[in-house]
């Protein structure tokens, strides 16, 4: 009977993804390390079955599948040999006995796996997400910032759930740095499979798999074991003289026109060039300006979706009228030319140079909810009564978020 576990183990890696994916790439790596002698071809078997017992105490799905693949292709690429009976029974029964003892939570979370599972459909959701991304951003959305722009531009409207990064290193990477990027990303990777040996070649197909299904590849020491192992490989082959063959930039190319292609048949209509974000395929009717998060929500992008021709800036020198400001505004760097301004729940401290910007437009609308405890309305309302074409608007039941009614207090 197998031991079971109240958690999933993450041995001091903050994460058990990062953990089983680190081991993943050991149990492999083990055998890079050379050896004649019985007692250090068995000492080999032995850290594996380690190492392959701390991967199934961290249940990993991701790990677990990027270990059978890289074994897998290890084997293939070594020609299918055929091993010793007593090597094999003695890897059968180490596999057998750690899984025994150890592998209770991953055989039940590998189980559990299947595309209407949470996290899978998660993945999988994200995933068909990527080229349209990328194509609505050939610059990159920005380092960090891959969870935000998918929660608010792309993932659907009535899915609330919120995201650290894109499940996924390659994706997450991609996203954040745009399409020249992954050309160079995907080249890097083939250059480095095709220049492998058989056991490296499975780390390298163990570890990419695993920064597939998780992004582990954050920290820079998770890339240590695979560079290793190119390494050995290059030297091996400089010593040899021996290359591959040089079908894997085929598979590059391919590679690469199959994900262009992918974006540009999927249909978005949103674009980034790095300073604003366009949401429509016409002129935007209303330009808002780095949106105050409290008043705006995480998500703001969700709502603006819904309202039709929109534009996000994140700069006064960025946007056009009619502008929405929210919460804590900017201080513009130069005097703005905006005819039209509505300030949704403004804070009850407002800078001079603010002042001076609403003051200098022609209509402005400033929106306060009747419910908030933040802030006091008297002294903004005295500011705004002293103002020339201003209005001020009391929005009944709501505090100081206002997303969910942003269509409506727009149009006033």
């Amino acid at each position: 009977m197998g031991m079971t576990f109240a958690y999933r183990q993450d041995f001091g890696f903050g994460n058990p993804n990062i953990a089983g994916a680190f081991f993943a790439v050991l149990v492999l790596a083990v055998f890079l390390v050379p050896a004649k002698a019985r007692w250090m071809l068995a000492m080999r078997f032995v850290l594996s079955g380690i190492f392959f017992g701390c991967l199934l105490l961290t249940a990993s799905r991701g790990a677990l599948v990027g270990l059978g693949l890289g074994s897998f292709v290890a084997w293939a690429a070594s020609g299918f040999p055929r091993p010793r009976s007593g090597w094999l029974i003695l890897c059968c029964a180490l596999v057998a006995v750690v899984s025994i003892l150890l592998g209770t939570r991953a055989v039940q979370r590998m189980a559990s796996l299947s595309p209407s599972e949470g996290s899978t459909a998660s993945r999988i959701t994200i995933y068909k997400s990527i080229p349209a991304m990328v194509m609505a951003a050939p610059g990159g959305w920005g380092a960090g910032c891959a969870a935000s722009a998918y929660e608010n531009w792309f993932q659907a409207p009535g899915n609330r759930t919120s995201f650290k990064n894109l499940l996924s290193t390659h994706a997450t990477w991609i996203v954040e740095r745009g399409l020249l990027f992954f050309v160079g990303y995907v080249v890097l990777w083939m250059a480095a499979l095709w220049m492998c040996n058989p056991v490296a070649l499975g780390v390298l197909i163990a570890w990419g798999t695993c920064c597939a299904f998780s992004h582990v590849g954050g920290a820079w020491w998770m890339w240590i074991l695979p560079v290793i192992a190119l390494g050995v490989s290059l030297r091996e082959r400089r010593n040899r003289m021996a290359w591959p063959p040089r079908v894997a930039w085929a598979g590059a190319a391919g590679l690469i026109v199959l994900f262009c292609g992918a974006g540009m048949c999927s249909h978005t209509n949103v674009h980034y060039d790095g300073r604003v974000v366009r949401v429509g395929s016409g002129q935007p009717v209303l330009w808002f300006l780095a949106p105050d998060l409290s008043v705006m929500g995480k998500t703001y992008g969700k709502d603006l979706r819904a309202q039709g021709n929109v534009a996000v800036a994140q700069r006064w020198e960025d946007v056009q009228s009619p502008l929405v400001l929210s919460g804590n505004a900017p201080d513009p760097a130069d005097m703005p030319v905006c005819k039209n301004i509505i300030w949704l729940n403004p804070p009850a401290r407002i800078s001079l140079r603010l002042k001076q910007a609403v003051g200098m437009a022609d209509r402005k609308t400033i929106v306060w909810g009747t419910l908030r405890t933040d802030a006091s309305p008297q002294e903004v309302r005295a500011w705004v009564e002293t103002l020339h074409g201003a209005q001020w608007v009391a929005y009944p039941g709501r505090g100081k978020y206002m997303g969910d009614v942003l269509g409506s207090v727009t149009e006033l």
